[in-house]
This record gives structure tokens, sequence and C-alpha cells, in this order.
């Protein structure tokens, strides 16, 4: 189930999304046009995602569009589950700028995962982010948990 906080400071919006984005999810994605109505930015908080299916997307797709043509989008925190439908599907991503995405991130001792928050601007800095990775659960060093060449096929900013 979708849950959605939205929090409005003058011309800006901060919306946060947490739970699934799925085929239940439509009528509050209807309801978020509505209350993010006369901002010119909008802040979306991504990293509460849990499961995006193919319904789900495409409805977020739709209300992107319609409101990127009043306002500018920024994701923040894009988990995995949907960088991975940006890299299929670039219209997830083409009507709003992805500012930081949770890179994957695997403890190489006791196989927790767990994410690693990088803004897509700073993404040449992801090799020394990646060596001082600790897990927060056992304390070893924690590695990539995908390839992130393919990670970050979605931006221009992967060197």
């Amino acid at each position: 189930m979708l849950t959605t906080r939205v929090k409005i400071s003058g011309d800006t919006a901060t919306l946060t999304l947490e739970g699934d984005l799925d085929e239940n999810a439509v009528a509050l994605l209807a309801k978020i046009e509505g209350s993010v109505s006369g901002v010119q930015t909008l802040l979306v908080r991504c990293g509460g995602l849990n499961h995006i299916n193919s319904f789900g997307i495409g409805k977020w797709v739709e209300l992107m569009v319609r409101l990127s043509t009043t306002m500018a989008i920024e994701l923040h925190d894009c988990p995995a589950v949907m960088i991975d439908y940006a890299s299929i599907l670039p219209d997830v991503t083409a009507f709003a700028e992805v500012v930081s995405v949770l890179f994957p991130l695997r403890c190489k001792a006791c196989k927790t995962s767990s994410a690693l928050a990088i803004r897509v601007d700073e993404v040449a800095s992801l090799p020394k982010a990646l060596a001082a990775a600790v897990c927060g659960r056992c304390g070893a060093a924690c590695a990539a948990d995908v390839d992130p060449e393919t990670f970050f096929g979605f931006t221009s900013n992967f060197a």
C-alpha cells in the first residue's frame, strides 16, 4: 500500500512516497495532483518505495507528464526498483530531474542489503564512497550489489 505525505513551503512542495507503487495506488496518485497544484517546484522523496509494478509506473509517468507542464520536478533518493524501470522506460525520468539515488550494497560478511545515497551529479565519487562503505549491522565492508555502469545507465553522468 502506498502512503504519501505532502509538505508545502512557499512555492515548493515536498512529496514523500512510502510503500508500493501499484494498481492500488491509482486513487492516491490522483489526489497528489490536486494537493500540489500552484507550486513551482515539486521535490519527490522516493526512498520509501518498496515495490513498483508496470501498472503503477505507468500511472506514475502519466502523473509526471501532467505535473511537469506547470512545475519543475526533482526525484530524490530513487531506490533501485525505480532506477530499474528508468533504465528500460526512459519516460520514468524524462519529465523530472533525478537528483539522487540509493545505490544497492551488500555486506561481504553477513550478506545484509543496504543502500548508499549518492547524488547523480557526484557519481564520479562512487568508487571512493564504495571503498568506505561499511555494514550498519556488523561493521564489515560492503560492496556494490549491482553493476554501477548498468545502474547509472539512465544518466550521462556515469564516467
